[in-house]
This record gives structure tokens, sequence and C-alpha cells, in this order.
């Protein structure tokens, strides 16, 4: 792949030799090719939730494509012993740009387009490389959104290829086969990946250390957290009452990979931020992604109480660790009717916002709802009770027949 002297291709490879790419032969360049099409001919791998919209991004995107360069093996996660090779692609009819794939297992139409020049290549490896540095805290952004519930998502089974219900377990089998994530999650008491600098386990190590990640902070609600492997972003999973989740995730903001988001977003229908890493939106696809913004319109737009209920609700989980906006969703929605503020009060309850159950005993008409909140806050709040995996112990109550729990939406 190469090619001649005069091959620009060539004196590119010459130029980024030094950062370790190193261009493949002509035959390695058609076998990579077809080992890509190849594989988006057969059937959904396992570790993303996919989408007929997303394979089919997938299969156009690598419709043309030829291995130009790749990068020495990379370790993504020592513990675990996971390995990539970042490559790079090319059109043949399109010598100027190349496609960057840390992993060829990262879903082909999150690839990033990189101009065929030494300065991109480096852009390249910077924010998606083997070396890639967590973000600072002066880099990181937060964003909040709903992801689904227990009695409502589903993962594929590693058994039987049928999706079963998503619950905990369930989950965190899904995400062990991811090729963008960690397998391992840690709860809220640890602020970073423990495993990031560890070596190889033995599996009865592994069980003991899995078992001692998932501690969470006092009286705050489980989150369990993964590390992306290429981005370094934390991918976490809030699980609230009712089953319900909710996505936490931090990262450094990509605007040079926002091209490829945006693309994401129409094929798949999705509304993710365009500065949102490209193993983050692998992650995340085929669950829900309900941000603070779509909730906003969708309140907006609602007339039916019950739904309305329903949407307060998960704007509230969204807005859970902003006081000023949950307060300010609350306070609209107590203006609405005993629907909208039983969802007020319930979330209060969970979030321990006593001063929000002291505003809706004032305000409320309702006999029946001032009393029960009366008598809360007499007895008081207890902090979410977690079982030995980290987890409510109430985790399905309510889950399968609550009909105010759903907010009608694919994924946002």
């Amino acid at each position: 792949m190469a090619g001649t002297t005069n091959d620009p291709l060539r004196t590119l490879a010459e130029a980024v030799r030094s950062l370790g790419v190193q261009a493949v032969s002509a035959d390695e360049a058609r076998a990579g090719g077809d080992a890509l099409r190849e594989h988006y001919a057969g059937g959904w791998p396992m570790g993303v939730l996919w989408s007929p919209a997303l394979w089919e991004a997938c299969r156009e995107r690598v419709e043309r494509l030829q291995l130009w360069a790749t990068m020495p093996e990379a370790t993504l996660s020592s513990a675990n012993d996971v390995k990539a090779v970042p490559s790079f692609l090319v059109d043949p009819e399109r010598p100027e740009q190349l496609w960057y794939a840390p992993s060829t297992e990262l879903p082909a139409a999150l690839f990033v387009p990189v101009a065929a020049r030494p300065e991109a290549i480096a852009q390249a490896l910077r924010e998606l490389g083997p070396a890639t540095t967590a973000p600072t805290l002066d880099e990181v952004r937060t964003v909040r959104a709903y992801m689904g519930s227990v009695a409502t998502q589903t993962v594929p089974s590693p058994y039987t290829g049928e999706m079963e219900a998503a619950g905990p377990h369930e989950l965190d089998r899904h995400f062990s086969f991811s090729p963008v994530v960690t397998p391992h999650a840690w709860g809220s008491a640890f602020g970073r990946d423990p495993l990031r600098e560890v070596g190889p386990l033995s599996l009865d190590h592994m069980v003991a250390t899995l078992r001692q990640l998932r501690e969470h902070r006092p009286g705050g609600l489980p989150r369990f957290t993964r590390r992306s492997y290429f981005s370094q972003s934390h991918v976490g999973i809030e699980i609230h009452a009712q089953g319900q989740y909710f996505w936490h995730i931090d990262y450094r903001p990509s605007p040079w990979t926002a091209g490829v988001i945006e693309s994401f977003n129409r094929a798949t229908g999705y509304q993710l931020p365009a500065d949102l890493p490209v193993d983050v939106a692998a992650a995340v696809h085929g669950f829900e992604f309900l941000g603070a913004d779509w909730l906003e319109a969708a309140l907006a737009r609602e007339a039916d109480p019950g739904q309305r209920g329903a949407l307060v609700s998960v704007a509230l989980g969204v807005a859970s660790d902003d006081l000023v906006s949950a307060t300010h969703i609350a306070r609209a929605a107590l203006a609405w009717g005993e629907l909208e503020q039983i969802a007020v009060a319930q979330a209060a309850v969970q979030y321990n916002w006593e001063f929000l159950l002291e505003e809706l005993g004032w305000s409320t008409t309702s006999p029946e709802l001032r009393t029960q909140l009366e008598r809360i806050l007499v007895v008081g709040m207890a902090p979410p009770e977690l079982n030995e995996h980290g987890e409510p112990v109430d985790l399905h109550e309510g889950s399968e027949d609550d009909d105010t729990a759903e907010p009608e939406d694919d994924h946002g």
C-alpha cells in the first residue's frame, strides 16, 4: 500500500513512521479491507446494542476501504488483558483522506476521517490513541441522560442470543463483551478506574477485586462507572428508584469528531452531544439517551397529565446532581396537577429534597397528598438501601406495573 516513489501516501508513511505508524503491503491492504467487509456481512457481534440503521451505516462505511497502516498492538486494559491494533484505512479513490480506527471492533460508522497529513495523524493519536491521557478536572464535561429501566430495557443473552431484561447483572455481562469500555465497573466510592494501572489478574483475584469495586459513597445513589478505552471517558450508570437507569458521563469534549457524531445521529435517530467521543457513542447506542434539552422540550408540548408526570420524574432524575436545575423543574411542575405533584414528591423523597416536600405541602390542594407529605417529614427520609452487590434492594419494586415510569420515546 506504500505505493510508488511519487505516491503521496508513501511519502506520508515515511513522515509518520516515528509516530509508530507502519504502512502495510498491497496484499495486506486488500486483506484488511476484505476482513472488514466480511465482518459486516455476518451477524451482529456481542458488546454493542446494534440496530439495523447502525449496522447499515457501518456496511456503507467499509464498502470501499482498504487498510493503509497499523500501529503496534496496544493494551487497553491490563487487568482484563484487552488489546487492540489501531489502524488507518483509505478509500483508494480518495487518498487525500484516511479513516482512523482506534480498534477495528469500533463500529465502522464511528471511524474518524483524518486528512492524509502528518499533523492530522498525530492529532488522531493524541485524541483517541493508545497513549491518550485521562481528561483533567478543567477539561471534563459531564452529560446526564435517562437510559431506560429494568422493566423496559433489554440486552442480548450470550447463551441464547435472545433479548432479556437488562438488570444490573445482565448489563455487566453485556459490557463484558464491549469493544469500547472496560469489562469491570467501579462504584461511586472510587473517583477513577482502580484497575487502570493494575496488571493481569487471576480469575480468583479478579472475582474478589470486582466485589470490592462495587462499594458506593454512603448515602448516595448507586453509580457504576466504566472507562472508555480510547477517549478515557467515564461512562457511569446510576440506578434510581424502581429500576430506573440514568447515564452520568464525564468526558473531554472532542470537537474534532463532531462531524462523525452528527452523521451517527442522522443515521440512528439519536441526539447525542456533537462533542461526545466516538467510543462513548458506541457504548450508549441501543439504550435510551434522553437529555435535559429533550426533556424540557417534551414537557413543554405534553398535555397528558400522566405522561407529563413521567417526564417530570425522568427530568428530575437527570437533574438530580444539580439542585438549581432540579428546583426549577420541580417548581414548574408544582403548578400543574396532582400527578405531576406526586412525581415531584417521589423525587424529593428519593433525592432527600426536604425543602421541596415542604413547599409541596403548602401548595397542594390534595388533602391525601398533604397528609402523606406531613408523615414523611415527621419520619424522615432514609438513604438508599443497597444489597451486597451495591444495588438497591428494592430494584424491581413497581418497575413492572408502574404506568408513569417511562416517557414515550425511542432514545432521544
